[in-house]
């Protein structure tokens, strides 16, 4: 309800949860940032939701693979290229833990073996 009515807030209450040790906050976010249709924030809650080492923890890994699919799915859209750049850490991070995202290419990392 926070969200519709103020999401700037109810988007930092949600990342203060998430890094207080509720990283499920991370997928609310994203789903509340689905809703709302913004795909800026939809990558934001993804990107800081998979580069925990701590998630699958405390979700299913089916449910943040899926979540990895997303997010690459989502970032394969050239217009998303200033969100990878603002990222990169947490996508070369990303690409460690959820080798799905091994098909991005991070601006700035160095071409992976094989990698066309």
């Amino acid at each position: 309800r926070r969200f519709a009515t103020d999401p700037h807030q109810a988007a930092n209450l949600l990342r203060l949860a998430a890094r207080k040790g509720y990283i499920p906050a991370y997928m609310l976010l994203g789903q509340m940032a689905a809703v709302a249709n913004d795909e800026d924030l939809v990558i934001d809650a993804l990107c800081s939701l998979l580069s925990e080492e701590a998630a699958e923890t405390q979700l299913l890994p089916d449910l943040l693979k899926q979540c990895a699919m997303q997010l690459v799915a989502t970032l394969q859209d050239p217009k998303h290229a200033p969100a990878m750049k603002r990222h990169a850490q947490q996508l070369e991070k990303i690409e460690k833990l959820w080798p799905i995202a091994n098909v991005l290419k991070i601006p700035g990392s160095p071409p992976r073996p094989g990698a066309s």
